[in-house]
């Protein structure tokens, strides 16, 4: 059961979270997170219920951990915002971010013991951990169903915005720059025209052009790294690693020009490679849910 909360979890704080949502959390707290619990325990509803439909179990015990979890959601959440402007360095916020997740997921366990849905303890941790390393794990199908949504959300959306947070202090300034976002072109014309006396004169005439432009937004960066992790953990699972090389060339292909900025040179390469080392990490834990 606590798979299928964690579903509903990732769906609701990264998925189902839109910019609107944010911005009245950063206006009326209160009401942003109550918001926000709202639709948790909503979502957890409709998949407990699926999973009640399948599995069976106390009705009134899966709403009830379905409430309590939103609950301590809320305050979890709070915590988090009222930390949050405690201090704006980079390792400060990405480490806050990855703790907010961790208390998240140990009170959904919390709670399923304390209602009796579920029993765990940390030598049953360690031994699910080994028997999934081994590829031994007893998944049933609807199980490995769950589970690829939570790694699919997580190296889309969840990923996405960890790496916004690890990667601002090296996002290039949104501005144009000479030489650096340039497109230059030269090309020869011939160019013909009739003198006062009829006779017809030719001359040649070079014609250079400069194209300037702006950065992609941050927006189209973010769903371009959903993409691109998505890609790495379906070509690990149908075992194909080589078309990795094929993507790195596509996408360096695509930003070519920009290489000439050091500062984008950078920023680039480091988000290239957070972001293909969380999708490879990811492939390879589906790929062991699969087994």
């Amino acid at each position: 059961m606590w798979l299928w909360i964690l579903f509903g979890h990732l769906l609701c704080d990264f998925l189902f979270q839109s910019d609107r949502l944010i911005d009245l959390k950063r206006k009326n707290i209160i009401k942003g997170l109550l918001a926000h619990s709202f639709i948790h325990v909503n979502v957890y509803v409709v998949l407990l219920m699926v999973y009640w439909f399948i599995y069976g179990g106390s009705i009134s015990l899966i709403l009830l951990a379905a409430a309590l979890i939103a609950i301590i959601h809320f305050f979890i959440d709070y915590l988090k915002i009222r930390l949050v402007s405690l201090n704006q360095a980079t390792p400060y916020q990405a480490g806050l971010f990855v703790l907010d997740q961790v208390f998240h997921v140990i009170s959904i366990l919390l709670v399923l013991t304390l209602l009796g849905l579920g029993s765990f303890s940390f030598s049953g941790i360690y031994d699910g951990i080994v028997l999934f390393s081994a590829g031994a794990y007893p998944w049933e199908t609807m199980e490995r169903v769950v589970a690829l949504g939570c790694i699919i959300v997580i190296g889309t959306y969840g990923a996405g915005y960890f790496l916004g947070i690890l990667l601002k202090d090296f996002t290039p300034k949104d501005d144009i720059q000479k030489n650096h976002y340039t497109i230059a072109n030269e090309k020869t014309e011939v160019r013909t025209r009739f003198l006062p006396n009829g006779e017809k004169e030719s001359e040649m005439v070079s014609v250079k052009t400069e194209q300037l432009f702006k950065d992609s937004s941050q927006k189209i960066g973010r769903y371009i790294g959903m993409l691109e992790r998505l890609l790495i953990i379906f070509l690990l699972l149908v075992q194909l690693p080589h078309g990795l090389a094929f993507l790195a060339a596509l996408k360096s292909l695509t930003r070519f020009k920009q290489f000439d900025n050091k500062q984008f040179a950078e920023y680039y390469l480091i988000g290239t490679f957070s972001s293909s080392l969380i999708g490879i990490v990811l492939g390879v834990v589906a790929l062991g849910v699969l087994q």
